[in-house]
């Protein structure tokens, strides 16, 4: 003991605690790299023609790293092509990789047309009520030549 301190006896313990610290360094310096690498920035997202994109959250960071979502939207008429519309970003790299497009919506390109069973279900229903309506005035008009013939027998 030396002015109230413990003396090591042996070097061998500190050097095994000062390779544990060191080890305990690498390691942490290491795991800051990986966390670096899987944080990479992507690139802007392509933006489609007559449409464009919203990050979520909102707004969008610049720039964009990996966790990023972007939800892809279309101009009024146009709608995207394909079943999905958002991207992550992810190591870098935007994911799902796909092409995004917006195309014109079929209702803006041509009017809307009357499907074949739909006109003739309206045709039918239009020559039934017809029908009956003819028969509703032909029983109110020859009902009084009916009572006045049963009436002279």
């Amino acid at each position: 003991m030396c002015h109230g301190m413990v003396a090591p006896k042996s070097n061998t313990g500190s050097s095994l605690a000062l390779s544990s610290h060191g080890l305990f360094l690498l390691l942490v310096i290491f795991g800051t790299f990986i966390l670096e690498a899987q944080a990479t920035d992507c690139p802007q997202p392509p933006q489609p023609e007559n449409g464009g994109y919203k990050c979520h959250p909102s707004p969008c960071n610049n720039p964009l790293t990996s966790g990023s979502v972007i939800e892809y939207l279309c101009v009024e008429g146009y709608m995207l092509k394909g079943d999905y519309k958002y991207l992550t970003c992810k190591n870098g790299e935007w994911n799902p990789a796909m092409e995004v497009s917006c195309r014109l919506s079929p209702e803006k390109d041509s009017p809307p047309t009357i499907g074949v069973p739909t006109l003739s279900i309206v045709a039918s229903t239009a020559s039934s009520v017809a029908l009956i309506l003819l028969l509703v005035v032909l029983f109110v008009l020859l009902q009084p030549k009916l009572k006045s013939f049963h009436h002279s027998r």
